[in-house]
């Protein structure tokens, strides 16, 4: 999974070079601010998004073993998802959940969806 990062970086490095180095052949300035590939790098980025439409009143981490194979350790602060159909975390890579688009500050086993939230699960790659 890692090796998947540095080919992500060295695009995202050579896209920046790129646009930096290449003159449009105009001498007008522009008011924007230059990229800062520093913070590009470092974001986390997704490789695998899972999403799923809540259809009862059930924690989210239930939705998501309703339709997939899930490896899950339960810790003391709750549900710890290593894989989900045989696609595990490890190597920079977590899986992490957000409802509506927001990311909950608890576990999957403790936060309440109801129907028609949209749960996603994110295969998430940290910057190291």
């Amino acid at each position: 999974m890692q090796k998947l990062s540095t080919p992500l970086t060295l695009f995202f490095t050579l896209t920046v070079m790129i646009g930096f180095g290449c003159s449009g052949g105009s001498d007008q300035k522009t008011n924007t601010p230059p990229i800062d590939s520093a913070a590009v790098a470092a974001a986390p980025s997704d490789s695998i998004v899972i999403t799923i439409v809540a259809s009862d009143t059930v924690d989210a981490f239930s939705v998501l073993q309703e339709s997939h194979s899930v490896k899950s350790k339960a810790t003391a602060l709750g549900v710890f998802v290593q894989a989900i159909d045989s696609i595990e975390s490890g190597g920079g890579a977590y899986w992490v959940f957000s409802v509506n688009d927001s990311l909950p500050m608890v576990a999957a086993d403790k936060y309440q969806v109801v129907p028609g939230d949209t749960v996603r699960w994110h295969l998430r790659y940290s910057s190291r």
